[in-house]
Parts: C-alpha cells; structure tokens; sequence
C-alpha cells in the first residue's frame, strides 16, 4: 500500500473505506504519508481502526510530509486513548502541518476525556 504513495505523487484523493485494514494496514498507509505530500483526502471509515492505528496516523502527520486537509476515521474503534494521540499531534505540529480542516471521528468509541482532549 505504501507504494502507492510512492508510485503516485499527483494523488490528492483516497477512500479506503470498508477495506477491513485494521491497524496493521493503516501501518502501511501511514509509511507512505511519511513521503507524500500531495494527498490531501484520506477516507478510512468503517476499517475496524483502534487507538494504536490513530497513534500511528498521529505520528505519521506529526512527522512527515502531509499535507492532509480531510481525515475521515469514523466508524471505526477508537476510543479516549487514540483521540488523545490525535490530538497530541495537532497541538505539536509545525505550522506548516496544520493543514487539517476536516477530522471526522463519528461513530468511534470516544468518551468524555476524548472530547476533552481533542477541544483543546
């Protein structure tokens, strides 16, 4: 899957929707956003994504070249622990990074703390 990143720096959209990635795939997903700066949609809804694949997703954005303006990850099982992760990325990222206008975490498992986390 990283590869496509690689082969395809033109690519600006991608629905990965309903794949079953889980977070093995987005692992793969995420050594490709690491050298890609051209994606700027990313659906991975209903992917059965938990909060070790968000702390991946995190780290990706918060280390490489993305330039993400919409991350789609509802429907998956997140829960406080990944918005944390999430939300940790946002606060440290260099101001070039802070592209994502869109983060949408519908239908996760995401409490509380979560909200809290992510409103800061």
């Amino acid at each position: 899957m990283s590869v496509l990143f690689d082969v395809n720096q033109c690519l600006k959209s991608i629905s990965l929707a309903q794949c079953g990635l889980g977070d093995s795939g987005v692992l793969q997903i995420c050594a490709g956003l690491k050298r890609n700066s051209s994606l700027g949609f990313l659906d991975l809804s209903n992917n059965e994504i938990a909060d070790e694949g968000a702390g991946q997703l995190a780290a990706a954005w918060q280390d490489g070249k993305t330039r993400l303006t919409h991350l789609n990850l509802s429907d998956n099982r997140i829960t406080d622990v990944g918005a944390l992760k999430l939300a940790h990325a946002c606060r440290y990222l260099q101001p070039q990074q802070r592209t994502i206008v869109e983060l949408n975490l519908m239908n996760n498992m995401i409490g509380a703390d979560g909200a809290f986390y992510l409103g800061e």
